[in-house]
């Protein structure tokens, strides 16, 4: 069966339309869905999936416990945020789709170097911290700088 990993800003709590119709595709083709547990994009996708009474739902939560569970589905620990994630699944050959909300559309990154170009509209500082988080966290980016 093939999974899908959701996750988003905790800024973000309203989920657009087009978000919308993705979600009701992957909910059609029978997909797993693993998200976190985190308020905003995280606890708004549970909160979808719960009212669609969709059960093929796995969280992810950070430790400790989980934050949100909205629809009491089985619990997996050791989540490491979002950026860390992508960065992984884009180097295990997995390409993430981004929804970017201020250009209201979705990024396919398939490559270390779309990674690249799509931080790169990032600030310089907050570019240099994702960098060093990225390479913290992902043994696959263990290398020079990436940006």
């Amino acid at each position: 069966m093939k999974k899908v990993f959701i996750a988003g800003s905790r800024r973000l709590s309203r989920i657009p339309p087009e978000v919308r119709q993705r979600l009701d595709e992957m909910i059609r083709r029978e997909l797993t869905i693993l998200v976190g547990d985190a308020n905003g994009a995280d606890k708004a996708v549970q909160s979808y999936f719960a009212e669609q009474k969709y059960a093929d739902v796995t969280i992810y939560c950070t430790g400790g416990g989980c934050r949100n569970n909205v629809g009491g589905w089985p619990i997996r620990g050791q989540s490491s945020g979002t950026i860390v994630n992508v960065a992984r699944l884009v180097a295990r050959g997995k390409p993430p789709v981004i929804y970017a909300s201020p250009a209201k559309a979705f990024t396919t990154l398939k490559t270390p170097e779309d990674l690249i170009d799509f931080l790169s509209a990032a600030d310089s500082v907050v570019r240099a911290k994702l960098n060093d988080y990225i390479h913290e966290h992902v043994a696959e980016f263990a290398q020079p700088q990436i940006f």
